[in-house]
């Protein structure tokens, strides 16, 4: 079974869009990095990660983390 970090409801939009709305929502930090990808530090500890996502079923998905490269 594939582990989430979290799920979101994906039914409009990007998904660094709703990735975006998520983060702000649980105010955790995060910017674009000079690769231009999402980079965000979900655990508060100042390592960043960028996001990959599944399809869970119909607009349900999962994120999952990917250690940011630096």
């Amino acid at each position: 079974m594939e582990k989430y970090a979290f799920t979101i409801e994906w039914k409009n939009g990007s998904f660094n869009d709703n990735i975006v709305k998520f983060l702000k929502a649980n105010n955790i930090d995060f910017h674009y990095n000079h690769f231009f990808q999402l980079v965000a530090d979900v655990c508060g500890n100042g390592k960043y990660f960028t996001f990959d996502y599944k399809k869970i079923s119909g607009d349900i998905f999962g994120v999952i983390l990917e250690e940011a490269i630096a």
